[in-house]
């Protein structure tokens, strides 16, 4: 009896460890489950955030592609064009960028009344198109005006990189008291001193030459703005306009050739003499000690008799407005006085 005793207890036992057993077997199976269910989450975890990671990767990229561009577009090269009224600078900008970007005009008075910049995504220049300032009664501009335009974009220029070129623009034909006044004024931005280099490049643009050799033409004609004191450091003969109504049929084909060539030839001119480095400084010393005196001073006619009292004040307002140091107002006003 006893030992039907012990064997029914340890049936009991076993029976017992067999349950127990299944149940580990259950739990095992749950926490196998469990774990499953885990990694699964962990896998799908770890491709989120791989592609987050791709997200930021390639939002990193746009924004350097982006960034890359602005860079780009802040260091274009400032070019400065000039002439008198009528002479085409318009029309010139609209040749360079291949559409009617600015305003053209069609006869002496010229249309342009400020200093308004042009450039695209595909030049590595921008185009300054100043006032027109002939000194004649029907220009658009008075000394005044022109010496107030001046100083702005000598602002404008010592925030966007300095300045690499300056353009004559001008009018097939005689030089007349106009285009030497022209040359004497906005010529003075190749005077502007920049860091590292001795002076900015001047270039004359000769318009309307549907009729000559430009090459020519400037070989006959180099001595006369020679002898005015008109120097330059390249020339070239453009096209503006292509051919209107009244040009004879056989005649438009060629017109067309001659402007596609004008603009070939002025991008080529404007990629050769500007100056390389897109980042220029400008030497404020020179700018506020000489630059802009001189400037002022021509303004009122380069006389002191001319010169208001309240010099300074009109120098702290023209300042002002520009973005100019104000600080330099007595300094400027002083050096006008002393011209």
């Amino acid at each position: 009896m006893l030992l039907h005793f012990s064997l029914h207890h340890r049936m009991t036992r076993l029976k017992d460890a067999q349950t127990n057993l299944e149940r580990a077997k259950d739990e095992l199976a749950k926490a196998i489950t469990r774990v499953e269910e885990e990694s699964k989450k962990l896998k799908e975890a770890e491709i989120e955030v791989a592609r987050s990671a791709e997200l930021r990767e390639e939002v990193n990229k746009r924004l350097e592609v982006a960034l890359e561009k602005k860079v780009e577009r802040a260091l274009k090269r400032n070019v400065i064009i000039f002439g008198k009224a009528g002479a085409g600078k318009s029309s010139l900008v609209n040749l360079v960028f291949g559409n009617s970007v600015a305003k053209v005009g069609g006869g002496r008075k010229g249309v342009t009344s400020g200093n308004t910049s042009y450039e695209d995504d595909v030049m590595d220049f921008r185009l300054w198109d100043t006032a027109g300032v002939n000194e004649c009664e029907g220009g658009t501009v008075s000394d005044r005006d022109a010496m107030d335009n001046l100083i702005r974009l000598a602002g404008s220029l010592l925030k966007k990189g300095g300045l690499h070129l300056v353009v004559h623009v001008f009018e097939l034909g005689k030089i007349d008291e106009d285009d030497q006044k022209n040359y004497n004024r906005l010529g003075q931005f190749a005077k502007i001193k920049q860091k590292g280099v001795e002076r900015v490049p001047v270039i004359l643009c000769i318009t309307k030459t549907e009729e000559v050799e430009p090459e020519e033409w400037w070989i006959d004609n180099k001595k006369a703005f020679d002898k005015n004191g008109m120097n330059y450091d390249d020339t070239v003969g453009v096209v503006c306009n292509g051919p209107g109504p009244e040009i004879a049929e056989e005649f438009v084909e060629m017109m067309i050739q001659m402007k596609a060539k004008s603009k070939v030839d002025m991008i080529k001119c404007i990629t050769k003499n500007a100056i390389k480095s897109t980042d220029m400084e400008i030497d404020e010393d020179h700018l506020y000690g000489v630059w802009i005196p001189e400037v002022i001073w021509d303004g009122f006619s380069k006389k002191k008799e001319h010169l208001p009292k309240n010099l300074k004040d009109i120098i702290e307002s023209i300042f002002q407005k520009y973005g100019l140091d104000v600080e330099k107002s007595s300094q400027v006003e002083a050096a006008v006085r002393s011209l």
